[in-house]
């Protein structure tokens, strides 16, 4: 008997970690109000049913199965942490290998000048966009060297884009970068 004892202890225990990991995660996340625009008022039925009856009912199936939920409150977490790793494995990030050649400020606002006769678009480095390329200048880190860069990259959907640009790199680090070219990727384009 002492047995049965010990184990619905440790079930209650269990129970009340769970309930504190619950009010903790709840209490951070903020109530969708669209959605509760949406939801019709609850009958008294559902009312108990829902406030009731459903925490009862789980809470004696945690106190018993115990050994069972702490099984799917690890999973739980584990899939919340994989989910945060997809997500970081996903952010677009130049790698060494994806570096072309090293080059100059000035070689690129010369080559970038874009040549309008009807002057539509200005007499600038990147015309329109001239104003994004003098931000990246003047985020130049203190020694790095201007590259262009040159890689594929696949979104978290699965859809490949071809991408080039320019990247300032000092050491190991490749950061920050400017796309000069970002092109889905047909299949079957090698």
């Amino acid at each position: 008997m002492m047995w049965v004892e010990l184990y619905l202890c440790a079930g209650v225990v269990v129970w009340l970690v769970l309930l504190l990991l619950h009010w903790r995660d709840t209490r951070s996340r903020q109530p969708s109000v669209l959605l509760a625009s949406l939801q019709k008022p609850l009958s008294r039925r559902e009312a108990f049913l829902e406030k009731v009856l459903v925490p009862v009912l789980a809470s004696v199936a945690v106190v018993l199965g115990w050994p069972l939920a702490l099984w799917f409150a690890w999973q739980s977490r584990q899939e919340g942490r994989r989910r945060i790793k997809r997500q970081e494995d996903a952010v677009f990030a130049i790698r060494k290998a994806d570096l072309l050649s090293h080059t100059q400020v000035a070689e690129v606002e010369s080559m970038a000048r874009v040549h309008d006769p009807l002057s539509a678009v200005p007499d600038l480095p990147f015309g329109h966009l001239s104003e994004a390329w003098q931000t990246f200048v003047d985020q130049r880190p203190p020694k790095a060297e201007l590259w262009t860069f040159a890689c594929e990259w696949t979104s978290d959907w699965g859809t490949t884009f071809a991408r080039q640009g320019y990247v300032w790199v000092h050491g190991d680090e490749c950061a920050p970068w400017m796309l000069t070219r970002d092109a889905l990727k047909e299949e079957g384009e090698d």
